[in-house]
């Protein structure tokens, strides 16, 4: 296991990392930061943790619409 998160960034983003979530499978759980506040070590910025399973509900929901308003 990895001392710290690698984060990804989705495949919707431009490139620009603007408006944009990083997101890393880590220890259980799902971290997600806000792209633009990713500087110096994990830790040191703000980080949302959720257990895989919560992640993994939510991003069904997600992608069925059922989410949509």
């Amino acid at each position: 296991m990895t001392p710290t998160p690698v984060f990804r960034r989705s495949s919707y983003s431009n490139g620009s990392g603007a408006n944009c979530v990083d997101v890393a499978s880590w220890h259980a759980t799902v971290v997600v930061r806000d792209s633009k506040d990713c500087a110096g070590d994990f830790g040191d910025y703000p980080t949302l943790a959720v257990p895989t399973t919560a992640w993994t509900a939510f991003t069904t929901d997600l992608k069925s619409g059922r989410l949509d308003a």
